[in-house]
């Protein structure tokens, strides 16, 4: 599965005021920002996702099938401003994830445990960002490397 986005949002009219207040008379900016990108949006979206296992190449759910099956998937954004007079930038960034498990029987309950890797290769990159943040604390980060585990539960066939 893979799925790409392109985007060049921009602003078609945007005026901005800005007031000094530290000085005394305030003073006052106003910023044209006519065509300028709009923050918070990156150019480049790519996410790609390889599964194998037992009718996993079909594009068929957990469940569908027993046995083994394992997923990895890359995720790639393209670097993006974070206020809008454009003067500060997050980066781009790649960061792979994975998936391994196992769906089956268990008697007549449908048993699925598994295992993901998030962030393998432990990647710093930004998670998310708070635009025109007003005390300049734009970017929060992205967890590194971590582990988690679980199982799923059903009945029937």
């Amino acid at each position: 599965m893979a799925a790409y986005t392109f985007a060049d949002y921009r602003y078609v009219s945007y005026r901005l005021v800005s007031v000094n207040t530290a000085v005394s008379p305030p003073d006052t900016a106003v910023h044209v920002l006519d065509g300028r990108a709009i923050p918070g949006i990156p150019d480049h979206w790519l996410h790609l996702t390889l599964a194998v296992g037992p009718g996993r190449a079909r594009g068929e759910g957990r469940g569908e099938r027993e046995g083994a099956w394992a997923e990895v998937e890359e995720t790639y954004s393209g670097g993006y401003f974070v206020n809008d007079t454009l003067s500060l930038r997050a980066d781009p960034w790649w960061k792979t994830d994975i998936r391994i498990g196992w769906d089956g029987f268990v008697g007549r309950t449908r048993f699925g445990p598994f295992v993901g890797f998030d962030n393998v290769f432990n990647r710093r990159y930004v998670g998310s960002v708070v635009i025109n943040d007003a005390g300049g604390r734009y970017f929060e980060p992205a967890p590194g490397r971590n582990v988690y585990i679980g199982f799923s539960l059903g009945a029937g066939r």
